[in-house]
C-alpha cells in the first residue's frame, strides 16, 4: 500500500471528509496524528499518511506514526474489529523495522550490532502480532523471508529466504511486501552468478511492484534502473535513473548511473567526447558534494583522476581511492578501491605498496580480474616472473578469451622454460592475432629447437612473418 494521489481522512461522525495532497502534508507530523486521533482515522488511512511521510523521505514521521497506532491499547480500544487493517500497519512496521536493521547490518561497530539485533526482535513481535490477528500464513512466510536475509548470508539462508516469499506469493500473489523481498533478494543472488536468470527475475518482480504502485518510493524506481544498467538496456536505465532523480533530486547513486551511462557508451552519443566527459563529471562533482563519502563516487573520481594521465592526476586518484576504502562496507567496493589505489601507486613508481594493495584487493575479491592483472605486473616489475606467470595462468582461467592474457602468459611461459604450455599458448596468440611481431616471434623461437624439418620450416615461416609485422 502506498498514499494515493489525494488522503482522505473520514469525519468521526461520518458527514464528512478532510482531503490532504500527499505533497502538502505538514513538516511536523503532530499536525496530523492529532488530526487521525481526534477523528479515529481507520488504519489504512494512518498507514497511507505514513506512507506518503516514507515516500518524501521523511523516515522519522513514518515510524512516530506506525508507533502510535500500532500501540496495544490503541488497537485494543479502538480497532479491535479491523483484523486486515491491524495486520497491513504491523506488517508495515515490521518491514520498516527490518529495513532499519539492514542499515544498521552496514555499521560495523558494537553498538550498531546491537540495535540491528533490538530491531530484529521488535520486528519478529510485530510480525507475529500481524499474523494472529489477520490468520494470513503469507504474513508470517514474509517475515521468515527477511529474518533469513538478515541472519547469516550463506547460499543455505538465502535458499530458504526465497522459498518463504514464494511460499507467501503463492498464497497472496499480490502481496507487495513479498514482491520487494523476493526482488531485492534475486538482485543480491544475481551478483554472485555469472549469467543474467536471475537480474531478470528480479526485473519482473520489481516490474510488478511498480504496476501495482506507481507511486512507489525511488528506492524501488532505482534498483529497476540498475538492473536495466546491468543488462546493458542503456536507454531504459537511463529514463528510470532520471525518474528516481525526479522524485529524489539528491539521488547519488542516480547520477553515479547516469555518469557511467555516458562514460561507457560515448560512441552511441551525439556529442563530441569533451563534452561527454564534462556532463559525467558534472553529475559525479554533484554526487560528490551531496555526500563526500559515497564510496562509489569516491571509486569513479578515483578513476577519472587517474586516466587523466598527469602525476596530479594520480595523487588526486590515490586521495580518493584510499577515502573510498575507507569509507565503503562491501567488499567488493573495497577490492575496487583497493585496485585504484594500487594503481596510482604503481605507476608513481611505488611497486612494493602498489603489490600489497593489489593483494589486499584479492583477499576481498579473489576472482577480481584488474586486481589479478595489476599484482601480475608488480610481479614482473620485481623481476619474479614465476609468480608472474602464476598469476596470469589465474587470470586466464577468468577470462579465457583475451587476446592481451593469453599474450602475456605465452610470454610468461617462455621466459620461465615452460616450453611446452608457452607453445600451446603462443599459437593460440597467432591464431586471434598474426600480425602481432611479438607472438610470432617468440613463438618461432621456442619451435627452432625442434630438428624435424616441418618444424624448420615453421620456424622459418613465423620469422618472415614477424619480420614483415614489424616492417608494417
Amino acid at each position: 500500500m502506498v498514499a494515493t494521489s489525494a488522503i482522505r481522512v473520514p469525519t468521526q461522525d461520518g458527514e464528512g471528509v478532510v482531503e490532504i495532497q500527499p505533497e502538502s502534508l505538514p513538516e511536523e507530523v503532530e499536525e496530523m496524528t492529532d488530526l487521525l486521533e481526534k477523528e479515529v482515522a481507520p488504519l489504512s488511512v494512518w498507514l497511507q499518511v505514513g506512507l506518503a511521510y516514507y515516500a518524501k523521505g521523511d523516515r522519522d514521521s513514518f515510524e512516530k506514526l506506525m508507533h502510535m497506532c500500532t500501540n496495544d491499547s490503541v488497537l485494543d480500544n479502538y480497532y479491535q474489529s479491523d483484523a486486515q487493517g491491524q495486520a497491513e500497519v504491523l506488517s508495515s512496521f515490521a518491514s520498516f523495522k527490518l529495513e532499519e536493521a539492514k542499515r544498521m547490518a552496514e555499521e560495523n561497530n558494537s553498538d550498531a550490532r546491537r540495535k540491528r539485533d533490538d530491531l530484529i526482535v521488535e520486528a519478529s513481535s510485530l510480525y507475529s502480532k500481524a499474523a494472529t490477528v489477520s490468520n494470513n500464513a503469507s504474513v508470517m512466510e514474509v517475515h521468515s523471508g527477511f529474518l533469513e536475509i538478515l541472519g547469516r548470508k550463506d547460499t543455505k539462508s538465502v535458499q530458504r529466504a526465497e522459498n518463504m516469499f514464494k511460499k507467501a506469493l503463492a498464497s497472496e500473489s499480490e502481496n507487495i511486501i513479498a514482491q520487494i523481498g523476493l526482488a531485492n533478494l534475486l538482485l543480491r543472488k544475481a551478483d554472485k552468478e555469472k549469467g543474467t536468470q536471475s537480474l531478470e527475475e528480479s526485473l519482473t518482480y520489481y516490474k510488478k511492484v511498480l504496476r501495482s504502485c506507481p507511486t512507489v518510493p525511488a528506492d524501488v524506481r532505482l534498483c529497476i534502473a540498475l538492473i536495466f544498467q546491468r543488462l546493458n538496456f542503456v536507454d531504459k536505465a537511463r529514463d528510470a535513473f532520471e525518474r528516481v532523480l525526479e522524485l529524489d533530486n539528491e539521488n547519488v547513486t542516480a547520477r553515479v548511473g547516469l555518469a557511467l551511462l555516458d562514460l561507457n557508451n560515448r560512441e552511441n552519443l551525439h556529442y563530441d567526447e569533451k563534452e561527454i566527459v564534462q556532463r559525467a563529471m558534472k553529475l559525479l562533482e554533484e554526487a560528490f558534494f551531496i555526500d563526500p563519502f559515497h564510496p562509489m563516487v569516491l571509486v569513479h573520481l578515483a578513476n577519472h583522476y587517474f586516466i587523466s594521465g598527469t602525476d596530479n592526476g594520480r595523487e588526486k586518484s590515490l586521495l580518493f581511492a584510499i577515502r573510498a576504502f575507507n569509507s565503503a562496507k562491501s567488499n567488493r567496493v573495497k577490492a575496487e578501491a583497493r585496485f585504484m589505489s594500487g594503481r596510482a601507486l604503481y605507476y608513481s613508481g611505488d611497486v612494493q605498496t602498489a603489490s600489497d594493495h593489489f593483494e589486499e584487493a584479492l583477499s576481498l575479491w579473489k576472482e577480481f580480474p584488474l586486481a589479478l592483472l595489476g599484482h601480475g605486473q608488480c610481479m614482473i616489475s620485481t623481476g619474479d616472473l614465476k609468480s608472474a606467470e602464476s598469476i596470469f595462468d589465474s587470470l586466464h582461467q577468468l577470462v579465457p578469451g583475451s587476446i592481451f592474457v593469453i599474450k602475456c602468459l605465452g610470454s610468461l611461459q617462455s621466459a620461465t622454460g615452460n616450453r611446452a604450455s608457452a607453445i600451446k599458448m603462443l599459437k593460440r596468440a597467432t591464431e586471434l592475432d598474426d600480425s602481432d611481431p611479438y607472438s610470432l616471434m617468440l613463438l618461432g623461437e621456442q619451435l627452432q629447437t625442434e630438428t624435424a624439418e616441418p618444424k624448420l620450416l615453421e620456424t622459418k615461416k613465423l620469422f618472415e612473418k614477424s619480420v614483415a609485422a614489424f616492417k608494417s
